[in-house]
């Protein structure tokens, strides 16, 4: 299992634009630097992803839920 590592390209009040270097990685796990973000967009550098929405779902954890809009898939975790 090969873990990518987020970089953030711009800091704001409530989110986060992070780009991933993945090619065709159907599993992701993002840490948090921050503990105020509510919501983050990813943008997943691959040939049939399009955007992934990460929610939070709590304040002082690292884990992210996350959510693929592709091909009718849903993975969280």
């Amino acid at each position: 299992m090969k873990f990518l590592a987020p970089r953030l390209e711009a800091h704001k009040k409530k989110m986060v634009v992070l780009r991933l270097e993945a090619h065709k990685k159907k599993k992701v796990v993002l840490r948090l630097e921050a503990h105020k973000m509510k919501m983050m967009v990813l943008r997943l550098e691959a040939h049939k992803m399009k955007m992934v929405v990460v929610r939070l779902e709590a304040h002082k954890k690292k884990m992210v839920a996350l959510q693929l809009g592709a091909h009718e898939k849903k993975m969280v975790f």
